[in-house]
This record gives C-alpha cells, sequence and structure tokens, in this order.
C-alpha cells in the first residue's frame, strides 16, 4: 500500500522520516503521537514538543485486518511491537483529532484549515483555543472542514507539523 492514500498516517514529506520501532508501552493508535519511555513508546503528554507519531500496520492482512478495513482502524495492544515515524516541519500526516470546544457552548464545532493544533493529555492533537493544550505543533492542511461534537472518537485529518 503506498503511504500517500486515505489508509495511512504518511501523506506528504519532504525529506524521508524517521521510522523507529519498539515496544508499545499502553494501547496505541495510528495517528496517536508518542513519546520514548522506559523501554517503549507511549502516548505523548499535553503541550508536548514531539513529532513522532504511531504508523498503521506495515503487513495488516496479518494483524486481523478485514478486506473492507482501514490499516488506520487497526491499533497496537500494550506489549506489541509498535512502529512510529518521526516527522518534521512542513511535512503532513493524518494524524487523531480530539473535539475541543473552542466556542465553550458544548455545541459542534468546525474546524478549519490553518487552525492551530497541539497534543492533549491523551496522544491526540486538539484545536488550541486559549486554554489546553497550549503549544502548537502543526496546524490542520486539509480543504474540507471537519465538524466534531463532544463525545466524538477522536479522527484523522489531515495535518502539516510547524
Amino acid at each position: 500500500m503506498p503511504l500517500s492514500t486515505q489508509n495511512s498516517v504518511k501523506a506528504k514529506c519532504h525529506n524521508q522520516p524517521a521510522f523507529d520501532e519498539g515496544e508499545a508501552l499502553e494501547d496505541l493508535d495510528p495517528g496517536q503521537g508518542v513519546e520514548r519511555g522506559d523501554g517503549g513508546f507511549e502516548a505523548a503528554g499535553e503541550d508536548s514538543a514531539t513529532k513522532r507519531v504511531v504508523r498503521e500496520q506495515r503487513n495488516p492482512g496479518g494483524r486481523g485486518i478485514e478486506d473492507d478495513e482501514s490499516p488506520l482502524e487497526k491499533g497496537y495492544d500494550s506489549g506489541s511491537n509498535v512502529e512510529t515515524l518521526g516527522f518534521q516541519s512542513h511535512d503532513q500526516a493524518r494524524l487523531l483529532v480530539d473535539y475541543a470546544d473552542v466556542d465553550d457552548d458544548a455545541s459542534d464545532d468546525e474546524y478549519s484549515e490553518g487552525d492551530e493544533l497541539g497534543w492533549n493529555s491523551d496522544g491526540h492533537l486538539e484545536v488550541i483555543d486559549g486554554g489546553d493544550p497550549s503549544d502548537a505543533v502543526a496546524t490542520i492542511a486539509q480543504e474540507d472542514d471537519v465538524e466534531m461534537s463532544d463525545g466524538d472518537d477522536p479522527v484523522h485529518v489531515l495535518v502539516e507539523f510547524l
């Protein structure tokens, strides 16, 4: 599967991203930010500066992915071998974005191209709205707006690293 498909974290890179693998210290999903912990990888923390993310499994058929599933839907269990990619400024990736109540009214929110994103405590990106997270690592790069509601699962969104 080419890495520039909708089924891949990696979308567009100016240089070859740095591949690394190791033990998943907790359950991890493709598109989640990670940091190297004690003996493996764990979810990035709030306002982390990391540009390392979990990538989709390279041999999805051997890991239980059906023909109608995207490899982005198949996570890594704690204790399994996890594959990660490190990105640089201006590289694009499909990463998990969580709902952020940017207008503070608990209603649906729409996120647009150029909105700044930072890591939250789950290792997902979240639109910066003056609260937590506060440090931007990426912006939304896709042209279509993303609408989310409180309680929605994180969704894969095309982002560009700063």
